[in-house]
Parts: C-alpha cells; structure tokens; sequence
C-alpha cells in the first residue's frame, strides 16, 4: 500500500458561484522510500497541491471541493484538529523554499530544533539528537551552530538547519517545495545531495516540487507533470524525460539548457500560463501547444492511464505525437 494516495483531489479558494480552481482533479501516489518530482510552471498548483496534504491551507478560504487524501491507510480530510497536530511536522514534514523565513530570527538554531523534538520525542537525550542531527546534514561545528542565530549563517547552512528541523520528528513523509530556489547553483547541489543522503538513510518518501526539470533525473524516480491546476503527465524519470508523451513536457525538455547543445537556440514555450480564475475551455495547454487542433479548443482531454505503475497523460492526441 502507498504510504500517500491523493485521489481525485480538488482544492478551490473564492465563492462557490466562481470558484479559483487551484488544484482540479488530481491523482497521485508516493510509497515509502520513494522520490516523486512534482514539475511545472509558477502559478499551476505545486504549492498549493503541497500544502493540502496536511490541510495547511487557510481554511475556510480554501475549500477541499473533492476528493481523498489517504496518508497511510488514513483519511487525512476527516482528522479532528488534534489529529492533524501529530500529522504536521511529525509524520508529514515540510522544507520550504525560503530558509530566513521558515526559521524564527530571535531564536538560535539549537533552541528551534529543541523545540520540535520536545514537542514530538520526549522520550529522547535531546541534546545528543539535536546534535546528531546537525551532523546528519552536514553542520559539523554542531556547538557552534547550535548557538548560532538565523542570520549568523549563510543560505546554504540555514537550509540545513530548516531540513534538521523537518526531520527531528522523524517523519515518514518529506514534502520539499523547491527546497533549492533561493541558493546559488553551487549551494543547491549540496542541500540536494543533504536531502538525498537523508531520505535514503531515513527510509522516507518525499514529494519533490520543482519547477527545474533539469535537476529531477538526478532527485525522483517518477515524475508528474503538472499545468493550470491539472496533472497532465505522470510516469518514471526516464520515459517522461526521454520520450515525453504531452506537448507541454515535450516542451519543457526542450527549454532545458544543455552543456552540448552547440549553436540551437533554446526553445520557449509561446505565451503565458493561464491563472486559475481564467482556465481556457477544452484543453488547458492548448492556447500555447504547437500541435493544437480544432477539438483541442473546445473538448477537455480526460486522464488515459498508459501502465499499471501510474503512468499516463491528458492529451487527445498524444499517440500521435509519440
């Protein structure tokens, strides 16, 4: 069984009379010891896909309009409050894309991790666990460190301490929403190798957002594709990197810059994503898709699973394309 199942999930903010269709009919998998990259452009629904799945949106402005978010074998939308409060930051953890603003300026590093593991492990030497986890990640000078307030660190080592505070609850899900966005290049792969060497050591799914598709092949095992809101492709790294079956992921390969590229020119994709308060009818991609025909414009494409294993696509003519 997956440790998380979100099935036909839609989350909508606004009136009900005109609904701000965030995320629309979604569904996905991620089992234990598993990497799965959530893909797509600002604006398609990653975070907002992210944060339901401990009901961390502000509710009632956001509204879960259908659906089921199943985190092992449990319904998640029916948790009393008490309940969500063991799920959030113990079984589910979070690592956000702003290190400086996850972490609390007027509290040193040692007395924020403290704090998650006095509220989640108590049975535990606190002291030797927050130290062991400082070295988990790579903060070796952990007394040091430990003494240290936020803005004593650099990016890099903030982000870190944020992902030793995520797993100090020991949890059995990691959600990382563009864990590397505010660092440099040369930071962004040391915090991703950290995250790595932990989720495999710890055993931990993780659901990995990005809008890079150039570091997914290196992070995930499956990917999901997703634009305005909707899934529009799933399937394993390498069938979705190599032989994309959607025309927006055929796009978004072919936008990645590549060290061997020689003179081409990259190619954009035309026009903007659409926001959620204006999808277009039919197909939501089709505005922007080179292969757009008249059926496109008016009839939406439905789910069409491709293999046992999740893998599938929303597109009318993808056999075509393929």
């Amino acid at each position: 069984m997956p440790l998380l199942e979100v099935n036909n999930l839609s989350v909508h903010f606004g009136s009900r009379a005109r609904p701000v269709r965030a995320v629309d009919g979604i569904s996905f998998t991620v089992s234990a010891g598993e990497v799965v990259a959530l893909v797509g452009e600002s604006g398609s629904g990653k975070s907002a896909t992210a944060l339901s799945l401990a009901r961390l949106l502000p509710e009632p402005a956001a509204r879960f309009a259908s659906g089921s978010i199943k985190f092992a074998g449990r319904e998640v939308l029916t948790l009393s409050e008490s309940e969500m409060r063991q799920l959030r930051g113990g079984r589910i953890a979070y690592v956000f894309q702003e290190p400086s603003a996850a972490l609390n300026p007027v509290l040193s590093i040692g007395a924020q991790i403290d704090e998650a593991l006095r509220e989640r492990r108590r049975a535990i030497d606190r002291k030797t666990e927050l130290f062991r986890l400082l070295r988990a990640v790579g903060l070796g000078d952990t007394e040091r460190v430990a003494r240290a307030y936020p803005h004593e660190l650099s990016g890099g080592m903030q982000q870190r301490a944020v992902i030793a505070m995520a797993l100090a609850g020991k949890p059995q899900l990691l959600v990382a929403d563009e864990p590397t966005t505010a660092l440099d290049v040369t930071v962004q792969a040391q915090v991703l190798n950290v995250l790595l060497d932990v989720q495999r050591t710890e055993g931990m799914g993780m659901l990995f957002i990005t809008h890079n598709l150039g570091i997914v092949a290196g992070v995930a095992q499956r990917v999901l594709v997703m634009y305005a809101g909707q899934i529009v492709e799933a399937g394993s790294v390498e069938d979705v990197l190599q032989t994309p079956r959607h025309p927006y992921t055929k796009a978004l390969v072919a936008a990645v810059p590549r060290l061997r590229g020689g003179s081409a020119r990259l190619e954009g994709i035309p026009g903007a994503a659409p926001t959620a308060t204006n999808y277009p009818t039919g197909c939501r991609f089709h505005p922007r898709c080179a292969f757009a025909r008249e059926r496109c414009s008016r009839e939406e494409p439905m789910w069409e699973s491709v293999d046992e294993q999740g893998s599938g696509v929303r597109c009318h003519f993808w056999k075509e394309l393929s």
